[in-house]
Order: C-alpha cells, then sequence, then structure tokens
C-alpha cells in the first residue's frame, strides 16, 4: 500500500505525528509527496528510509551522521563511501557492547553478592 497519510505513517513507524513531522524537518527524508488535497502522503521508500533511519537512532548513531548518510545515499555516492560510514558506526557499536557486557558482568557479581549477604542467616535471624 502506497501512499500513506501522516496518521498512517505514524502509526506504522511506532512515533508520533509530531516526530514524524521532525525527522521530515530535519532532512532525514526528502520532500514528501503531497496528494491533491494537499496532505503528506508517504510513499513506501518514505517508510523504509525512515525505519532504517530509527534503527540507526536506536544504535546511538547521531542524526548528523544519519544525514549525512542518507545523503550519500540519495545522491548515489559510490557504495564504498556509504559501507565506509556503515562500518566507522559498526566499530562504535561493537564497542558499546563490550562495554556494556563488562558493565553487566560486574553488575551479576554485586547483584550476587547481595543475594549471598541478603540470604546469610545472621541477617535472617536464623
Amino acid at each position: 500500500m502506497d501512499g500513506r497519510s501522516i496518521k498512517q505513517a505514524a502509526l506504522e513507524l511506532g512515533m508520533s505525528e509530531h516526530t514524524l513531522r521532525f525527522y521530515e524537518k530535519a532532512g532525514i527524508i526528502a520532500q514528501v509527496e503531497r496528494n491533491s488535497s494537499g496532505y503528506r502522503s508517504y510513499s513506501n521508500r518514505d517508510l523504509e528510509i525512515l525505519k532504517f533511519a530509527l534503527r540507526l537512532r536506536q544504535t546511538a548513531m547521531p542524526l548528523e551522521q544519519i544525514k549525512h548518510y542518507l545523503h550519500l545515499l540519495r545522491e548515489d555516492a559510490e557504495p564504498e563511501t556509504r559501507l565506509h560510514l556503515l562500518l566507522e558506526h559498526l566499530e562504535r557499536i561493537e564497542g558499546s557492547i563490550q562495554a556494556l557486557e563488562e558493565a553487566k558482568t560486574l553488575l551479576e557479581y554485586k547483584v550476587g553478592l547481595y543475594h549471598k549477604t541478603l540470604a546469610s542467616p545472621v541477617l535472617t535471624g536464623e
């Protein structure tokens, strides 16, 4: 189904209409087509781009970098240029995952200590 209203597009993307307008104004998607009544009409391509941009945002990619990548895509820049940008970001994600895994391990250790302490017969009055 092509040509969704802003309400339909926002619902499909799981965001508010206000947020969808923000992404449009920020230049994440090219100028959205308007129907004969002047209302926004989001194409399948618009939604595909927005879904990908939202995934990139979930990985903490800065909005300016997302815009740069999408600009390269729209301008049909060399695939190597786009690939390089994505590979750099992938390296940052992998570093973040490693840091989170280390923090998780530490937290699990601390929680285990608390469980042992709280289960101690001295503290429970047994």
